[in-house]
């Protein structure tokens, strides 16, 4: 009642809540309302003849706010007295009621929505509502108790895409839950122009349908009659997508409409491509680029970064990991050991890791014992999750590794967390080298009292001990003396369902 106050601050400021209030339609909120509402209702509701006592602007809000009621008989004299309103703004209200368990009232709302739509002849207004109600439209689409409606629901659904695909497309983009249904009534209802912007969106398959599309029509028709001037340009700009299947696919379409004669443009392109941080994009130019010699152009590349060694830092990051890794892929040493050094100490994880793998792979070929070891430690050292990745990788080689100042960097502070990062990797080593660094890692734990890395250490050694009567070589008696010593240090830390039968094996290993 206060919006028909003659004070405008008054009149205005319940008008908003109002507003406010049917925003939360659906919600436990709104029901708590209801009661009042009902009698706002009732009161307002005139015998035949009298003039109705809300005002204009006041009263389709409230009665459709009626047209919620969980009284049937309210519901259904709210729905008649929206579509006597005639009005294009009471269309969500009839919307919503499309699902109403009443089948009455269905009826109603759906022979009065289809009066409504019919005396306004879709004007613009009409229109914009149903635009506005885009996400509702999707619920009842998928609404068994609209079965009756799904013919009208359905052609509802395209005219409100085709008038307003940009409100639609702002959908798509915002991640909402109806994203892919609305994507593919903006792709089979639009011009492709249109929704070019899907090609950004976060949902690669959203990406991946409005890229097909637009392929599509371009076999099958003139892309430049759909607002689309330059396709080769476009696919270039969809060589830096972060969807690595649309960059693979751009990459794909751009080489297949080229011709002869623009042969030298495509190598460049696919030589690019190579240095790319998505693998399926470097594998994709690999394979189209058979017949080049690859690996000279990753040393020609590495080269040329080299002679800017104190600009390392302004270097794209993927380029430079990219670079070195596929140095190793192809057993290409880098020339210039020196260039290595800022590398290793670059700002970023990836490119340390980078660069340690590449230099300890080097050190392997060559035989280099003290320069392996001296990466590999400096590597471990680093603390990184992706250098002791790296590190513990290269910890089972041909060469005498200290184990327990592998151990030493485990017992560094945070004990816990540095133990976690080499959990995933120990796996890799045969049970006797990791033993040690487990019993340590446990230690670790312990004295951090962190018991998801305790609990994540045990489970690992009690899975050793059910299989490696299968799954294990007999080891050397330095790796056993190793375990021993660890054992004896930090076993009285295990549970005794663990102590017990570890010190039964290494007791039988030792013998």
């Amino acid at each position: 009642m206060l919006a028909l106050s003659d004070d405008p601050s008054i009149s205005e400021g319940a008008n908003g809540q109002l507003e406010r209030l049917f925003a939360f339609v659906g919600k436990q909120r709104l029901t708590q309302e209801l009661s009042s509402l009902e009698r706002v209702f009732r009161t307002s509701w005139c015998p035949p003849g009298e003039q109705f006592s809300l005002s204009a602007d006041l009263a389709i809000p409230t009665v459709g706010l009626m047209s919620l009621s969980r009284n049937g008989y309210l519901r259904e004299a709210a729905v008649r007295r929206l579509i006597e309103s005639g009005d294009c703004s009471v269309i969500p209200f009839l919307l919503l009621r499309l699902r109403d368990w009443v089948v009455k009232v269905r009826d109603l709302a759906l022979s009065g929505l289809g009066a409504v739509l019919q005396n306004k002849s879709r004007d613009a207004s009409v229109l914009e509502e149903l635009a506005r109600s885009l996400p509702l439209l999707f619920l009842l689409e998928r609404s068994p108790k609209c079965s009756a409606s799904m013919d009208l629901i359905t052609d509802l659904c395209r005219e409100a895409v085709q008038f307003d695909s940009k409100s639609a497309i702002e959908l798509v983009l915002s991640g909402v839950q109806c994203s892919s249904w609305l994507a593919k009534l903006v792709l089979e209802h639009c011009l492709a122009d249109s929704f070019l912007p899907l090609l950004h969106c976060e949902d690669e398959r959203i990406a991946m349908m409005a890229f097909n599309s637009i392929r599509s029509v371009g076999e099958s028709g003139n892309l430049i009659e759909l607002g689309i001037d330059d396709f080769p340009a476009l696919l270039r700009e969809l060589f830096s997508s972060k969807h690595t299947e649309l960059r693979v696919e751009a990459l794909r379409s751009y080489f297949a409409g080229f011709s002869a004669n623009r042969s030298d443009e495509l190598a460049e392109v696919l030589k690019e491509s190579l240095f790319s941080e998505r693998a399926g994009v470097r594998a994709l130019a690999q394979y189209l680029l058979k017949g080049e010699n690859i690996e000279m152009l990753f040393r020609a590349r590495l080269q040329n970064l080299s002679h800017r060694l104190d600009q390392f830092e302004e270097v794209k990051v993927s380029e430079l990991v990219v670079c070195l890794s596929c140095m190793k892929q192809f057993g290409l040493t880098v020339e210039n050991e020196e260039m290595l050094e800022p590398l290793l100490m670059h700002s970023s994880a990836s490119v340390r890791a980078a660069a340690f793998e590449v230099a300890l792979f080097q050190c392997l070929n060559r035989g280099q014992e003290d320069q392996f070891l001296a990466f590999l430690y400096r590597c471990l050292e680093d603390g990184s999750g992706k250098c002791i990745k790296v590190a513990i990788k290269h910890l089972d080689s041909k060469f005498a590794v200290d184990f327990k100042r592998v151990a030493g960097y485990i017992q560094r502070e945070p004990l816990a967390k540095r133990s976690l990062k080499l959990m995933p990797h120990l796996s890799k080593l045969d049970f006797w080298q990791a033993l040690s660094l487990l019993l340590f890692s446990f230690n670790a734990a312990c004295l951090d009292d962190s018991d998801d890395a305790k609990k994540r250490i045990v489970v690992c050694l009690d899975n050793w001990l059910r299989k490696r009567n299968s799954s294990f070589v007999r080891p050397n008696q330095e790796a056993v003396q190793r375990a021993r010593a660890a054992f004896n240090r930090f076993g009285k830390n295990l549970s005794e369902s663990l102590r017990v039968p570890l010190e039964a094996v290494l007791a039988q290993e030792q013998s």
